[in-house]
């Protein structure tokens, strides 16, 4: 009778046949039975093996714990968004975008909630122009470094925006990176207590001139230790910045001065420690 195996014959009447050709062959003496029962041993042994290794299964997606939506003040009469988001110490998370809701200008929105995001407490920052926050970083005191844009101070146009929160989201200070036209996109504490920031500049005369990838140094009080520009002769603009293990900064962004064309990835790798790091 065929069974299901390979061709016309059965995986197991396979199997008898082999066995049953070991003890019949011609000229198989009493050791070669025996390595022909060894043989037969091991392959039962194999088949026994590959049956109980369960097939291959791709890992499921996560299932949804939760989602949860955010207004300003529950008001919900504009737009609000977020752009930034970091778990913190204590199991919650920490959100920074924009908000619409309270002013008719857009406005600088900073949220903390509870492990299950419920909200704690929620910042608005800025003035009576454009603020936004672009990026948020738990601060190793426990606080918060907020990193956008304002157009709302200054007499230059839009520019960096810093703003230094406690763990409770009382305001230490704000600080304006002013230059002609710039934005802040990334922020991260470095190793030895002040802020990487990673964004945008124009530096030519009444910012006309293409923008450039911008890095910036600043203190704990937001004091600007050093900046750096990146780029050639057309647009160029870093989005986020990170530190590396050899003390140097890695950028990444888009560039229309290089590449293949239009828009190309932008990633730039800093030297180590730049000489002004070295002094402070």
């Amino acid at each position: 009778e065929r069974g299901v195996g390979f061709g016309n014959k059965s995986r197991y009447a396979d199997i008898e046949l082999r066995f049953f050709t070991f003890f019949t062959s011609e000229g198989c003496d009493f050791f070669c039975k025996i390595n022909n029962i060894k043989k037969v041993f091991i392959s039962f042994l194999l088949i026994a093996i590959l049956a109980s290794v369960p097939a291959a299964s791709a890992t499921p997606a996560p299932d949804t714990e939760w989602e949860k939506t955010y207004a300003a003040f529950w008001n919900g009469g504009g737009y609000d968004e977020a752009n930034s988001i970091d778990e913190t110490r204590d199991g919650g998370y920490i959100i920074a975008g924009s908000t619409w809701s309270i002013n008719t200008m857009e406005d600088a929105y900073v949220i903390k909630t509870d492990w299950n995001g419920n909200k704690l407490w929620e910042r608005v920052m800025g003035g009576e122009n454009i603020d936004r926050a672009s990026a948020v970083d738990m601060t190793s005191d426990g606080g918060y470094i907020v990193a956008g844009s304002t157009w709302s101070y200054g007499t230059k146009g839009l520019n960096p925006y810093i703003v230094r929160l406690d763990r409770d989201g009382v305001k230490r200070w704000e600080k304006l990176i002013e230059g002609f036209i710039s934005e802040a996109f990334d922020v991260h504490e470095t190793g030895d207590g002040n802020f990487i920031i990673a964004g945008y500049t124009r530096t030519g005369v009444f910012g006309y001139d293409p923008e450039d990838a911008y890095l910036i140094k600043i203190d704990g009080l937001g004091k600007v230790i050093w900046s750096r520009e990146y780029g050639g002769s057309a647009d160029d603009r870093a989005y986020s910045v990170d530190m590396t293990s050899d003390g140097g900064y890695i950028l990444a962004g888009w560039t229309e001065s290089y590449g293949a064309g239009k828009k190309d990835i932008y990633v730039i790798k800093t030297c180590l420690l730049y000489t002004s790091d070295a002094a402070d």
